[in-house]
């Protein structure tokens, strides 16, 4: 689901062929295939265009995909960044946001992945997903339709059951379907 530039696309790999090792040269070969045209946005959690809420905070990560993530320790913190819909921004459709996260104590429901709607003031949707312990790639399915049109809106991943933990969060994007 990544891209450059910040563009994030739905991509599947058809398949993956990797010979044995000749002396430090390792062949691999993968055939993806794209499922959508790059209708989308990805974000590190690191980004300092993002917002990072109160009780959370970027920390080198060696397994994380920019060498850094933000770890959440705080009910409610989180990190976001702000969208206005328009016809090249989040256009009426269907959607995939995603988030790459890990939380080594597994709290049920901790992740709370959300589109927050800004002009309205209320949650537009959101989902909430129980951690393992290595990262994971969490999911939420959700619609823009001619209600939304040039509203603001928040997505982000945030804490949302209890203080006891650590979340990590390594990146987050959304997917046009």
């Amino acid at each position: 689901m990544l891209g450059a530039q910040s563009l994030a696309t739905v991509a599947r790999i058809r398949s993956f062929d990797m010979p044995v090792e000749v002396r430090t040269y390792i062949p691999l070969a993968l055939d993806v295939v794209a499922e959508s045209d790059t209708e989308g946005r990805f974000w590190e959690a690191e980004d300092t265009t993002l917002t990072i809420g109160g009780g959370a905070s970027v920390a080198v990560d060696s397994t994380a995909s920019g060498g850094s993530a933000v770890g959440i320790s705080a009910l409610n913190a989180g990190c976001y960044t702000s969208i206005v819909q328009s016809e090249s921004e989040l256009p009426e459709g269907n959607y995939t946001a995603f988030v790459r996260a890990k939380d080594a104590n597994n709290i049920a429901d901790d992740l709370e992945i959300q589109l927050y709607n800004v002009t309205e003031g209320g949650v537009h949707t959101s989902s909430n997903e129980t951690l393992s312990s290595t990262y994971g790639m969490y999911t939420m399915d959700f619609t823009i339709d001619s209600d939304d049109a040039g509203d603001s809106f928040t997505l982000g991943a945030f804490k949302d059951k209890v203080n006891v933990n650590f979340v990590i969060i390594d990146f987050f994007g959304f997917v046009k379907l």
